[in-house]
């Protein structure tokens, strides 16, 4: 599933998928209510999205929203009447939810750092499962980094060669996270489907890149991309905030035998996405961010599910 989309004057549909992901119990309603292959681009300035797709004149938003259990396994059967949308803190109609099981565009960033070394077997039998566990339709990119970013594949479905590319991969360098995830991001321009996601693993933080966490995050925030991370023995607290902020999922795994489960469960949240729909009730068009909260409705004794969602929009024109 995607990115939130506001339908509105001349904001693009885009509804997006891509590893960090804000995950919030369901609770009490508050009470007011660059690389070899390709250079990194500049960033854009002037706010604007820029993702692929056609434009109405309607205030319809679609806020894509994952729950699991407590076992991490995707919730289904939901409806709308189990949802509650808060806009800006005034509460919104929920029109209709969804399980939106289009195929995906899916940026793989891969940590090839001097760390990795002792975690490169493992770490390529995880981008294997995710790609096992794919739709056909699904397409892949590959962004492998270390001290700069390197664009190995654009988008393709011959995932065979995706992973031939990393079975000769040695880990050395220092860490371009950021870098990597911005180069990634600029090649979901040329994705095939609406619905996209930035798959990242990594071990650590980043120690040598020229884009910064922010950059990132806005670039995200303002392409209606979800970011997904899987990092590997320590958490990355900046890729968990960029995670929370663009409604992808963050998973943080402490064996190296449970990199391949990990991957599969990313996969598997991506295919069984809530897509929830309202028209806001804030009718103005003036590029401000829009921030989105959703609460799940649970009968009092029900296991508690986590959930996650993206945390706004930008209401542009």
């Amino acid at each position: 599933m995607g990115s939130a989309v506001r339908i509105s004057g001349t904001l693009s549909i885009d509804v997006a998928a891509a590893v960090l992901v804000g995950i919030v119990w369901a609770g009490p309603l508050p009470a007011d209510s660059q690389g070899p292959l390709s250079p990194i681009p500049s960033r854009r300035t002037d706010g604007a999205l820029q993702a692929g797709g056609f434009r109405l004149d309607v205030n319809r938003v679609l806020i894509p929203v994952m729950v699991t259990d407590d076992l991490d396994r995707p919730v289904e059967g939901l409806q709308a009447k189990d949802f509650r949308v808060f806009e800006d803190g005034i509460e919104q109609r929920v029109d209709r939810v969804s399980i939106d099981d289009a195929p995906i565009s899916i940026g793989l960033v891969f940590d090839a750092s001097s760390s990795m070394k002792s975690k490169m077997q493992p770490a390529r039998r995880a981008i294997s499962e995710l790609i096992h566990t794919a739709l056909p339709e699904d397409e892949f990119s590959l962004v492998r980094f270390s001290d700069a970013p390197e664009r190995v594949f654009g988008f393709t479905r011959r995932t065979k060669s995706i992973e031939d590319s990393l079975t000769g991969t040695r880990a050395d360098g220092w860490t371009a996270l950021w870098d990597a995830m911005y180069l990634s991001m600029h090649e979901m321009k040329s994705a095939s489907h609406a619905r996209k996601a930035l798959v990242v693993l990594s071990d650590g933080v980043d120690n040598a890149s020229r884009y910064t966490k922010g950059s990132v995050r806005d670039f995200a925030l303002e392409s209606d991309l979800r970011i997904f991370s899987i990092c590997i023995q320590e958490r990355s607290r900046g890729l968990a905030d960029i995670a929370q902020a663009t409604g992808g999922r963050a998973l943080l795994v402490h064996r190296l035998s449970d990199l391949p489960e990990a991957a599969a469960a990313i996969s598997a949240e991506l295919h069984s996405e809530y897509v929830v729909d309202y028209s806001s009730t804030n009718p103005q068009k003036d590029g401000k961010y829009r921030r989105v909260l959703i609460r799940l409705v649970q009968p009092a004794g029900s296991p508690r599910f986590h959930i996650s969602w993206r945390r706004g929009y930008y209401a542009s024109e």
